[in-house]
């Protein structure tokens, strides 16, 4: 009985050896999927890292693209702004060198009238 115990332990002890290379083989694949997929971790990280830096990138060139364009807009509405007030400003010597003009002709026409005057009554002396 002691022997059959012994084989029947013997074959026990086999059998867990047996099971227990097999958790060890299983815990090996899995310490070798684990490593596959850090690595895979470590790679994706480095990707999104590159896509971000890339878009990072392309949205400071568009935000500088629309500053320029930003500021192209507010150059052409400040030149627009500037050949208004210039015309504004041309206008108003127009009128300025018009009303100027009717005063100087309003002023000689005024000593034209009291030269005539003093010469009809210079004349009305000698008369």
């Amino acid at each position: 009985m002691q022997k059959e115990a012994s084989v029947a332990l013997n074959i026990n002890n086999i059998h867990l050896k047996i099971q227990l290379s097999k958790l060890e083989s299983q815990i090996q694949t899995l310490e070798n999927e684990i490593q596959v997929v850090e690595q895979e971790n470590y790679e994706l990280s480095q990707l999104c890292d590159e896509a971000d830096h890339k878009l990072i990138m392309k949205i400071e060139k568009e935000s500088e693209n629309y500053i320029a364009k930003i500021k192209q807009i507010e150059n052409d509405e400040a030149f627009i702004l500037n050949q208004e007030v210039n015309d504004k400003i041309r206008e108003l010597e127009f009128r300025a060198n018009e009303f100027s003009q009717r005063k100087n002709d309003s002023n000689t026409n005024y000593l034209v009238y009291l030269i005539m005057f003093f010469v009809g009554i210079w004349i009305s002396n000698l008369v």
